[in-house]
């Protein structure tokens, strides 16, 4: 009896469907350690890796963010990331007067950038800012959205996973146009033939003119069907675990598998910011596409109508997606949707440059058929 049992046994770790059961448990780190049992292991760990696409967003309080911390959110994590939004608080009015407080700030920043992307796995695209205050929800369940919170402390930042037939690329851009002896396409480092879908851009305050440009460009190149979503953030930039004191950032998603919708919460004097949220996650998921991140850029004061500002955090309390959703208070937005189609001239794109605004994306991928 104990031998026939002990003969089973052996047999398990061969039977397919057992092996897909055990495996659907494990963190992302763990399968890519299971993958290397054998071939049978390694399919089926790497269909488990792929078919999990929910964005995760992750928060750490404390201001600097340690190795150990890092390590901790890698190996819990359900999904491998591929692209990260990081974003920073950074208090830097009331250390003006005091340069040792403020050189302490900036070395833990430098730090706490460069050991998030330390730890990412390789390839995997990075940027970021840092900004006065954080925007976050993520949802309690299904059915129940979580309020928004607007924090002002800590780090958080959000992972997107591998997705077929979904591509990100990022830059760092230092001019507003490349130079007479090259083209866009050279300065984004991108094939004009790429089906580049959102292209979020987050610039510094010097800096924040350049957007307008940039847009133009990439509308001239990618075509109008791009929707630009960009920021203005506080004091820094990352990218690749560095830190940037000037310029802009750009994240380009491309793929057919993907969509991008966004546009203004507060155009005119409507002081409902939650019906057009709502509009844009209805279209986002038309089609057969399942919205799965959102982002939110919005001012310390935002537009309700022409007599009057109000808080944005009095104006985005209660969660309005069931998806997780990442933002920051910016100096500037700017939203050039698909639906902009015609714009030309460069100063049809400055126009479209808002202050005191709050601008939303829904970013949903088709569903894969069963």
């Amino acid at each position: 009896m104990s031998g026939t049992s002990n003969r089973a046994g052996s047999f398990l770790p061969y039977v397919p469907e057992i092996v897909d059961m055990i495996l659907r448990y494990l963190p992302a780190k763990e399968l890519r350690s299971t993958a290397r049992v054998s071939t049978m292991w390694r399919n089926i760990a790497m269909r488990i890796l792929h078919s999990r696409t929910t964005w995760s967003v992750h928060y750490l309080a404390d201001k600097l963010i340690t190795g150990n911390e890092i390590d901790n959110v890698i190996e819990n994590m359900f999904t491998e990331p591929r692209m990260v939004i990081q974003l920073s608080h950074r208090e830097i009015w009331f250390t003006r007067r005091e340069p040792r407080r403020r050189r302490n700030e900036e070395r833990q920043l430098v730090r706490s950038v460069f050991n998030l992307f330390s730890k990412l796995p390789p390839g995997c695209a990075t940027l970021g800012c840092t900004t006065e205050r954080i925007v976050f929800q993520q949802p309690i369940d299904d059915l129940t959205p979580d309020h928004i919170h607007h924090l002002k402390t800590g780090h958080m930042f959000v992972c997107a996973p591998h997705m077929p037939g979904v591509d990100y690329h990022h830059v760092y851009l230092r001019t507003p146009k490349p130079p007479p002896a090259n083209n866009w396409c050279d300065m984004f480092d991108l094939p004009a033939n790429t089906p580049v879908k959102l292209v979020i851009l987050i610039a510094l305050s010097a800096s924040r003119d350049f957007i307008p440009f940039i847009a133009a460009g990439i509308r001239e190149t990618f075509g109008e069907q791009v929707v630009i979503f960009g920021g203005v953030g506080h004091d820094r930039l990352f990218i690749d675990g560095l830190v940037k004191r000037a310029r802009v950032v750009a994240l380009f998603i491309s793929g057919q598998q993907f969509r991008a919708c966004a546009g203004l919460l507060n155009n005119g004097s409507n002081a409902d910011f939650y019906t057009p949220a709502h509009r844009l996650i209805e279209e986002a998921s038309e089609d057969g596409f399942t919205p799965k991140f959102s982002l939110l850029f919005t001012s310390r004061f935002v537009h309700k109508g022409q007599a009057f500002y109000s808080s944005s955090q009095t104006a985005f309390k209660d969660g309005f997606t069931n998806t997780p959703m990442l933002g920051f208070y910016s100096y500037g937005e700017y939203c050039l949707t698909e639906k902009d189609t015609g714009v030309t001239k460069i100063n049809d794109f400055k126009r479209l440059m808002r202050y005191n605004s709050a601008i939303y994306c829904v970013c949903s991928y088709r569903n894969e058929p069963q």
